[in-house]
């Protein structure tokens, strides 16, 4: 029994688990052991950095297209703005300097070093050379003879990046949506929910960002300086929340990935709002990326989440047609949740139906019979086929068929399928059905064989919240504000598409040229 209970699921092996086990979770009294030698070591695999210089970055980034046409639509809303006759000095350098900043920062480290290794006379002429030659035919996209300053940076990003920070972010998801479908992923011909591939799958998770300063915003203080006696109030991220280690803004990301090394883009990356969980957040983000977008609204399949997704958060996704595979949340005393499900009906091998009582437990459906010896134990079902049921005015229809396995416990029952719906009807809305099911079960458990395959591509955004933090300059938010780290983070959304079209074209040899020109670099 013990090696049964390990994080692997209750019913992993398919075999029943006596009443008298179960009373021990049921109670909060689960023991987990340790889980060395129950779960398998996973291979480490080579890193994800492509094998490209900090040079040949930097001209992925200055030559990609999209970067140039949303350049190309912020300036003709700044000439419309402005009128005919606009006052002050004319702008010598193009928004497209600016926008390519918030990328190059991921490079480089901060700002300033970007600014830095721009102003080097030789990477300058170099970046000129390389966008002249990449896009001959349109002579709109052609860098000055000088970069950008960093006060010129931080003048645009008030007056003109910020502003549009809306308008910047549906471009960042159209273009990672863009991105994934042209490396393979978010293949409509590929989505099924039985059995959902890497490619159709959306994996989220949040981390927490340490502020630029670290005082308290709600009460900040003063601070006296030793040496003159000066006495100045203490710097704080005036946005920053505070959570278990300090304060900060937490980042949710939305992605999806291949199964192979570097080809990741996230589709969303979210400031977490300062009320509600980032699981709120993702679940409010991924229904509206499938409804705004339509390349992720044919290709997704299902979402990965930690257990932090509770009922409410997965009957939103049930809702919306999306799957969600994660774990059922313990109850406040730790114990195992349970949920009984009655007024169902299972199809005998000969087109009987016969009413049965189904105990959902640690997501899995299972029904209750007793040996020969009055041992009730409850035996778990085998999953066959998941569907969704669409309408276009009301939440769709999330049913999954399960199959009563062959085993002497199941008596005449065995073979026996019957249907479940995950998110009931709207009759059942004013009390809490749909809750209590979603408390205790899930539509891909983690008894399902492909539970694993499914569930274990999760680590994947923990590598990209690694990643992000040791971007991060002494582990802290490049700047501070909601708005400004919200901007910081669409360039690591478009950094991490770059890197993907990268690590496909290396793969593959398949075409980026509408990405980066032609030759690409």
């Amino acid at each position: 029994m013990a090696e049964r209970l390990d994080r692997r699921g209750l019913f992993r092996d398919g075999q029943p688990i006596s009443d008298a086990d179960l009373a021990g979770l049921l109670n909060g009294r689960r023991q987990d052991p340790d889980p060395a030698g129950v779960w398998p070591a996973r291979a480490r695999s080579r890193s994800a950095e492509p094998p490209l210089s900090l040079m040949q970055r930097l001209e992925h980034i200055f030559c990609l297209a999209p970067l140039w046409e949303l350049s190309e639509r912020i300036e003709a809303d700044i000439a419309a703005e402005a009128g005919p006759s606009p006052a002050g000095r004319k702008r010598r350098w193009p928004i497209m300097l600016a926008l390519a900043m918030d990328v190059a920062l991921w490079e480089n480290g901060s700002i300033r070093a970007a600014v830095r290794e721009l102003a080097d006379p030789v990477t300058w002429r170099r970046l000129r050379r390389r966008v002249k030659r990449a896009w001959p035919g349109r002579p709109g996209q052609r860098l000055p003879k000088r970069p950008i300053s960093r006060s010129q940076y931080h003048r645009a990003r008030q007056s003109h990046t910020l502003p549009r920070l809306p308008e910047i972010k549906a471009w960042a998801e159209k273009t990672s949506a863009e991105t994934a479908r042209w490396i393979e992923m978010l293949d409509p011909k590929a989505r099924a929910f039985t059995h959902p591939q890497t490619g159709n799958i959306v994996i989220g998770d949040g981390t927490w960002m340490n502020p630029l300063w670290g005082g308290d915003p709600r009460n900040p203080g003063i601070r006296a300086n030793p040496h003159t006696g000066e006495i100045t109030p203490r710097r704080c991220d005036p946005d920053a929340v505070q959570h278990s280690k300090g304060f900060g803004l937490q980042a949710v990301f939305a992605s999806v990935r291949n199964p192979h090394p570097g080809e990741r883009v996230i589709l969303a990356a979210e400031i977490k709002p300062p009320h509600g969980s980032d699981a709120n957040a993702f679940t409010d983000t991924v229904p509206r990326l499938a409804k705004e977008h339509q390349i992720i609204r044919d290709g997704l399949a299902a979402v990965v989440y930690d257990r932090g997704l509770q009922a409410p958060d997965i009957n939103k996704l049930l809702d919306a047609g999306i799957i969600p595979v994660a774990k059922p949340l313990r109850t406040s005393t730790g114990a195992v949740p349970t949920a009984i499900l009655r007024g169902l009906e299972a199809t005998l091998a000969g087109g009987t139906r016969r009413a049965v009582t189904v105990t959902a437990i640690d997501g899995t459906p299972t029904i209750a019979r007793t040996d020969h010896q009055g041992t009730l134990h409850h035996l778990p079902l085998t999953r066959t086929q998941t569907r969704i049921r669409r309408n276009k005015t009301r939440p769709a229809a999330v049913y999954t068929h399960w199959r009563i396995p062959r085993h002497p416990l199941a008596g005449n029952l065995q073979g026996a399928t019957l249907t479940i719906r995950h998110n009931p009807p709207a009759e059942h809305e004013k009390d809490d059905t749909p809750l209590r099911i979603n408390r205790a079960l899930r539509p891909i458990p983690a008894s399902d064989a492909d539970y694993d395959r499914i569930y274990g591509i999760r680590e994947d955004v923990e590598s990209t919240n690694n990643h992000l933090k040791e971007r991060l300059r002494h582990d802290r938010a490049h700047t501070i504000g909601r708005d400004r780290q919200q901007l910081n983070l669409i360039g690591y959304q478009i950094n991490t598409a770059i890197t993907a079209l990268v690590h496909w074209h290396k793969r593959t040899g398949g075409d980026i040229t509408p990405w980066f020109g032609q030759p690409p670099p």
